[in-house]
């Protein structure tokens, strides 16, 4: 056991180390030097991250070291340039690895494949937010490396519908291969002719036009899945203003298509939901059909409670919260349970404490609770948003649950920021951090320092290094000690051999993702003092996700600063104060 001396020795340290960060974040501000000091953190920013991607190298998992690279993609990669392209053909390596390494026969090879075709289309959709074509050349590369029932239908449509955006005739060829080549037609090609006619209306014209002769030559009678797509199509297209053309030639065909299956189905019996979206155009285009698609000698359980719900919706977008309480209290005893949860927890929602107060009464202990709760959080963000923090303090005060009051005055104290009040965002950040460190170890008691901490890099930068200092110590006893049980535990394992999961599981998304998040925000105040706090972590992957966290922080400052200009603002008052 080391000896008090020692452990007074470790903690002196590690308080010196957070006063001389919290004296580098002050000093970022105290001298600013706009033009050079961002020109700098830039490039320093743009090292760092390919320094991160280099050190992949020495990572076992190659799951890893996609999680790092597809989060890495988007700083490295830019319109025209080779490097985006050289990550991205890194990573069809790195998927290869990962399937072959998925061929153990100790583990269930369907599950293995599953969790392998998840992580790719999750890839492909990170691509895809910054290059479409990339990410469905990814996929193509990617694809030899899986079985032949691998199904890409659904999100190669979702990428060309963001192909659509900028080459609305590439999109058009890869849609009619689909039609050309595929068993069925997924729910993403609505959304693609959308962006297709909305960028290049002949094609758009075109592409509706072989949907709907493709839908006229199927069994939609037999095929509840594609009767589906028919209906959400046909309802996604109709307008009352629908004018002559070829448009309206295809969407009566449509319609006359869905409606003869409907009936020639037990649809309307069995599935009646299925058409809900096509009603109005079925009504409005083939109102002899529709009419018999109509339900007959009374209204069903499902059309009452959907009349009923429509009313309750109407009623609360009218801001007529007397009429929503009284639907709900005249509601049929077998819908009222339900009607009363929801609808409290609406009028929660919207901070209505007198309206959800009255009917978290006739919910159930723990419900009422939770209602009531909800409902003070929201009045109390209401009375900051118009600067009332008197009210609004004494409302936190009712949170009886100490994590949820100290995240929450963290949210009041950028009200108040924000509203020109520095010294009462201040106080209430005193408030919360007093609560933060007397709580004993847990998750929602670290999310809770974060969000302290994060309140006060918007408030008094200084102040916010103590605490993620705090919060790195905690993570980094955390991760060793779940290292040791992790083998222990018969639920789904954190670890892989010696190497933390990234992005997926308990501890990457409890622990690791929310502390990286938070020092990436430190990284716009500081690069370096942040790159410390990310090198406080032991284990290389879960380091080198932190850098790359901390590389984008510095390189999305523009953005940041405008969505936080009031925060800003306040920063800077302090700082002047402080002078």
């Amino acid at each position: 056991m080391p000896s008090r001396a020692l452990v007074r020795s470790a903690i002196f340290s590690v308080c010196l180390t957070s006063v001389a960060l919290a004296q580098q974040v002050e000093s970022a501000f105290r001298v600013p030097k706009p033009a050079e000091q961002v020109l700098a953190a830039h490039q320093a920013a743009m090292n760092l991250v390919e320094e991160a991607l280099a050190g992949t190298g020495s990572l076992t998992l190659p799951a890893n070291r996609l999680a790092i690279e597809l989060r890495a993609f988007p700083i490295v990669w830019t319109p025209s340039g080779a490097r985006g392209r050289a990550l991205v053909q890194q990573m069809v390596g790195d998927f290869a690895q990962a399937a072959n390494v998925s061929k153990d026969p100790d583990q269930n090879p369907q599950y293995v494949l599953n969790a392998l075709r998840n992580q790719r289309i999750g890839i492909a959709r990170g691509i895809a937010g910054n290059d479409a074509e990339l990410a469905l050349l990814f996929l193509s590369a990617t694809r030899p490396y899986l079985d032949d029932d691998t199904d890409d239908e659904e999100i190669v449509m979702e990428l060309a519908a963001q192909i659509a955006l900028h080459d609305p005739r590439q999109a058009l060829q890869l849609a009619e291969q689909q039609l050309r080549e595929g068993d069925d037609l997924p729910q993403s090609m609505v959304g693609l002719l959308e962006e297709v006619q909305r960028n290049d209306a002949q094609a758009g014209t075109q592409l509706f036009r072989d949907i709907v002769d493709y839908l006229k030559q199927q069994n939609l009678a037999e095929d509840t899945e594609s009767l589906s797509f028919a209906a959400t199509l046909l309802g996604s297209q109709f307008t009352p203003q629908t004018e002559n053309g070829e448009h309206a030639v295809q969407l009566r065909a449509l319609a006359e298509t869905v409606a003869t299956a409907a009936l020639s189905s037990n649809i309307m019996k069995n599935q009646p939901y299925v058409l809900n979206d096509a009603m109005g155009a079925l009504d409005a285009l083939v109102p002899a059909k529709a009419a018999a698609l109509h339900p007959r000698g009374g209204a069903t359980a499902y059309s009452v409670q959907t009349s009923l719900w429509d009313r309750i919706n109407q009623a609360g977008s009218s801001g007529d919260s007397n009429k929503t309480l009284s639907l709900v209290l005249q509601a049929p005893e077998n819908l009222r349970p339900q009607l009363l949860q929801q609808a409290a927890m609406g009028f929660a929602n919207s901070g209505d404490l007198e309206h959800a107060r009255q009917l978290a009464d006739r919910l159930e202990p723990w419900q009422r609770s939770t209602v009531m709760q909800q409902a003070i959080r929201c009045a109390a963000l209401a009375a900051g948003d118009r600067a009332d923090f008197v009210s609004a303090r004494q409302l936190a005060s009712q949170i009886t649950d100490e994590d949820s009051r100290a995240s929450l005055l963290s949210d009041l104290s950028i009200f108040a920021n924000g509203k020109g009040k520095p010294r009462i965002a201040e106080e209430m950040l005193g408030e919360a951090t007093a609560l933060v460190v007397n709580r004993s170890a847990s998750t929602s008691a670290f999310d809770a320092q974060l969000r302290v901490a994060r309140a006060y890099l918007r408030v008094k930068p200084a102040q916010a290094v103590p605490l993620l200092e705090r919060s790195a110590s905690q993570v980094e006893q955390a991760l060793s000690a779940a290292a040791q049980l992790d083998g222990f535990l018969p639920d789904r394992h954190s670890f892989e051999g010696t190497e933390l999961v990234l992005n997926e599981g308990f501890l990457h998304s409890s622990l690791l993702e929310p502390y990286a998040t938070a020092v990436a925000e430190l990284a716009v105040l500081d690069l370096p003092a942040a790159r410390i706090l990310a090198n406080r972590l032991p284990l290389p992957e879960a380091r080198l996700m932190t850098e790359v966290f901390v590389a984008a922080g510095v390189l999305n400052r523009k953005d940041q600063a405008q969505a936080d200009s009031n925060p800003r603002a306040g920063i800077q008052r302090w700082l002047n104060d402080a002078r």
